[in-house]
């Protein structure tokens, strides 16, 4: 029986307790409202977003802009602008410049700001007074793509030629100061390991935020094949003998040690290699010659001689 009635006391002081809670709440939400009937004056934060820019110009600095505006209006009526975000267009075509910058002004440009809010709003004061927007002429230039890689190549394989991009080059456009110092542009980083078969890859390249880019992906291939030496004798020339004297070198042939691929390795010959002497740079002491491979085929991928010095006889014609 006593726990019962000290249940029933319980239960009494609870809902006692949430009946004042309740006024307690209403009377808060009541004060809130007629505070929110009064006139509020705020300061509200509005963007300045650029239009109407003319073709040949470009704005340099791509912080935004914004304008601090203070407006006077009941506190209901002001709580929509608060959690809004605010913007302004700014027509470019209407302003005035000064040297290499728009000028948006308080006294010229501010009416127009009126335009975000309704007519029971009143306007106090915009600041500041004046925005510059710095702009230099705009500009446009082609400049080529380096392919930014590191590519390990399974044993006995390796490119057949350098790996290419397509597109190979790119139009950016931007500041005329910004775009007429921009030679080059390169990708981000691509690392291949252990290559074997052909490449094949999409990389985005690496970006300068102040311009624009015609691409912003390019593709690089690369036709991969196994490699394999090789060894010719080729003939040595003699270059710049005087008119008077003959030059009898010893050997009349070097080795000549090659890296190509499988495919092209049975069409390369002796003909394709040329490596020369200089009569002018000879060693009279020693009677040597020095052989230099002056080119070799394109499919090689490297090539050297294999004998660094010939012997050599001088006789008068």
């Amino acid at each position: 029986m006593k726990n019962k009635l000290k249940n029933i006391l319980n239960n009494l002081k609870f809902k006692r307790l949430n009946v004042f809670l309740l006024f307690l709440l209403l009377a808060l939400v009541i004060s809130i409202v007629a505070k929110l009937s009064n006139k509020v004056t705020q300061t509200l934060t509005i963007e300045l977003v650029p239009s109407n820019l003319t073709d040949t110009d470009i704005l340099i600095d791509n912080n935004s802009k914004f304008i601090n505006v203070t407006v006077n209006s009941q506190g209901l009526n002001l709580i929509k602008y608060a959690f809004r975000d605010l913007k302004l267009n700014v027509d470019f075509s209407s302003l005035k410049k000064d040297g290499l910058n728009y000028i948006w002004s308080k006294d010229d440009n501010g009416y127009k700001v009126s335009e975000l809010f309704d007519n029971s709003t009143n306007i106090q004061d915009i600041s500041p007074n004046l925005i510059s927007f710095a702009y230099d002429l705009q500009s446009i230039k082609k400049i080529p793509v380096i392919i930014n890689e590191s590519t390990q190549f399974s044993p006995g394989y390796n490119l057949i030629k350098p790996l290419e991009c397509i597109p190979d080059s790119v139009l950016i456009i931007g500041s005329k100061a910004i775009v007429d110092n921009t030679f080059s542009i390169r990708t981000k980083k691509i690392e291949l390991t252990s290559v074997k078969q052909n490449i094949d890859e999409f990389i985005e390249l690496q970006f300068d935020e102040n311009l624009k880019y015609s691409d912003s992906i390019i593709k690089i291939i690369g036709k991969v094949d196994r490699f394999t030496e090789g060894k010719l004798n080729i003939p040595v020339k003699v270059i710049n003998i005087p008119k008077d004297l003959n030059v009898t070198i010893f050997p009349k042939v070097v080795p000549v040690l090659f890296y190509t691929n499988l495919t092209s390795y049975n069409s390369i010959s002796v003909s394709d290699f040329i490596v020369e002497c200089d009569f002018s740079s000879i060693n009279q002491e020693n009677n040597i010659l020095f052989p230099k491979l002056i080119s070799y085929p394109k499919s090689v991928l490297r090539a050297s001689i294999q004998l660094g010095k010939l012997e050599y006889v001088i006789t008068k014609k």
